[in-house]
């Protein structure tokens, strides 16, 4: 039985991997500077404090920690208070699951205001017990702390507490923890996806009723 559904916001609620493929390339630009070759791949898996840290150790001149945070932060949110869309099934997803009053939490690397304001945009925060992010937890998605933390929330055990990502390094920690997971096609992981099938316990090229129904009849 499922008790708890943990959800990533990029790549699987909204559709923003491209905008992530740029953002820190567009931030070091914005500042005169000329960013590294696979700079996204290099940050893809950290927390937005790791990656500032990152950017401030790897660039100069370059402001503090905090300053770079927050112009990273006020990049996104233009994107994600007025362009980002979410991905086709979303909705209906959410709506089938929030039938059978199942808690479900976003864990997401993104900033927490760009995502809240998304959600509210498109009118699905309401579906979400609550949004953790890895800044505010201290860690990135190549340890579980996150995932621990949303389980807590939503008082549900690791084995009925299935996380749904789309990213390889993602999945394979929530697995590693002994969470049952769902992994969700995006063009931007497009490289890992036999990998990422090989890993997941469900898999989909799209979110829907359906796909979710089958994994609560199943676990």
């Amino acid at each position: 039985m499922i008790r708890g559904v943990i959800f990533d916001v990029d790549g699987v609620l909204l559709d923003s991997m491209p905008m992530w493929s740029h953002i820190s390339e567009w931030y070091l630009e914005s500042l005169g500077l000329v960013p590294e070759k696979n700079l996204s791949q290099r940050i893809f898996a950290m927390s937005m404090a790791e990656g500032a840290r990152y950017l401030k150790q790897q660039y100069a001149p370059m402001p503090g920690e905090e300053e770079i945070l927050d112009g990273i932060s006020k990049l996104l949110e233009t994107f994600y208070r007025d362009k980002l869309e979410p991905k086709p099934g979303v909705k209906e997803t959410l709506q089938w699951i929030s039938q059978r009053k199942v808690p479900m939490i976003i864990a997401t690397s993104s900033d927490s205001k760009a995502v809240e304001a998304a959600l509210e945009r498109l009118d699905i925060k309401k579906y979400f017990l609550d949004i953790l992010t890895c800044t505010q937890i201290g860690a990135g998605k190549d340890r579980p702390d996150i995932y621990i933390a949303a389980q807590k929330k939503m008082n549900s055990p690791t084995k009925e507490t299935i996380v749904v990502e789309d990213a390889l390094h993602a999945l394979r920690t929530a697995s590693a923890y002994g969470y049952p997971t769902a992994g969700v096609y995006d063009e931007a992981s497009g490289k890992d996806q036999t990998e990422i099938m090989s890993i997941a316990d469900f898999y989909t090229r799209q979110l829907s009723a359906e796909f979710m129904e089958d994994i609560f009849r199943i676990l």
